[in-house]
């Protein structure tokens, strides 16, 4: 299965995930019915693996080495990908399965039931830009960047193995739109409600130094995804911004609230409360209007 792309300034990167339509499955249905489109697909981590493609922008060529990640793994959000000295540097939320699939069942859900197998966690792959890996000796590591990410020939492909960027445990990752495609530094999420490192909390993940900070108040409050808006008028640093995430807070008869951060020291800067609830946000997009000089921030 292929999901969202990944793209530098000269290439669009798509991952195919061990997680296939059953072709069987899916005539029986048009027959019988009463199946959703989920009850077609199958995860086959044993017979399959991720596999990267390459293509240049420019021309719409594919890089005819093949890529295969070592281990399987699932993801439904990238983080960022650029390239550095003829390698290109993919960045990705990754589970070793698909049972946070599972766990978002209704059923589940209104009862309560808090059952995610498996946390995330952000993994760094870097493939090396080679057309002929028949120049490289088998079994050699190809990629030539620090980083504990590998890229080693194995017959006529290259067998790729993730670095981990941070502990495990945090979705909805969100960087500075301004450094995408580009070398960068932060990157912000939210904790999962499975338990783990970053529950109940927003994480800024420095990737370079490998370094955490963390704003948490109390268990019993969720964050939702942060959305980062960039000082117009600051240094220009990566970091130099604002943080909002729509915050649930489970107290009975408490108020969920609207956090503002700084995005640089993760301190509060301020709060706005709600007497309605406040739903989970997903994927927000901050839009800035130059010509009126104001600025919108919607999910």
């Amino acid at each position: 299965m292929l999901s969202v792309f990944f793209q530098t300034s000269k290439y669009l990167i798509f991952i195919e995930q061990p997680y296939v339509m059953n072709v069987t499955r899916a005539i029986s249905s048009c027959i019988k019915g009463n199946q959703t489109f989920k009850d077609w697909l199958e995860w086959r981590p044993e017979s399959s693996r991720n596999r990267f493609f390459i293509v240049e922008k420019e021309t719409g060529r594919v890089v005819k080495t093949e890529f295969l990640a070592r281990d399987p793994f699932f993801f439904l959000h990238f983080i960022n990908c650029y390239e550095e000295n003829n390698h290109l540097v993919i960045d990705v939320n990754a589970y070793p399965s698909i049972g946070v699939l599972e766990s978002m069942f209704l059923a589940k859900l209104r009862n309560g039931i808090v059952d995610v197998p498996d946390q995330p966690c952000a993994v760094r792959y870097v493939i090396p830009l080679v057309e002929n890996v028949g120049d490289w000796a088998e079994g050699m590591n190809l990629v030539d960047l620090k980083t504990e990410a590998t890229a080693v020939r194995v017959g006529s492909g290259v067998v790729l193995t993730c670095e981990e960027l941070a502990e495990k445990g945090f979705e909805l990752p969100m960087i500075n739109y301004k450094v995408m495609g580009k070398r960068y530094s932060y990157i912000y999420a939210t904790g999962s409600v499975a338990p783990g490192f970053y529950q109940s909390a927003i994480g800024k993940i420095d990737v370079r130094k490998r370094e955490t900070v963390m704003w948490r108040e109390s268990s019993a409050y969720y964050p939702g995804e942060p959305m980062f808006v960039p000082n117009p008028h600051g240094s220009g640093a990566e970091d130099d911004g604002v943080l909002i995430s729509c915050v649930t807070d489970t107290t009975r008869g408490a108020n969920d609230f609207v956090l503002f951060l700084d995005a640089r020291s993760m301190k509060e800067l301020g709060r706005a409360q709600f007497k309605a609830h406040i739903p989970q946000a997903l994927h927000g997009i901050f839009l800035e209007n130059s010509a009126t000089s104001h600025s919108h921030c919607t999910h």
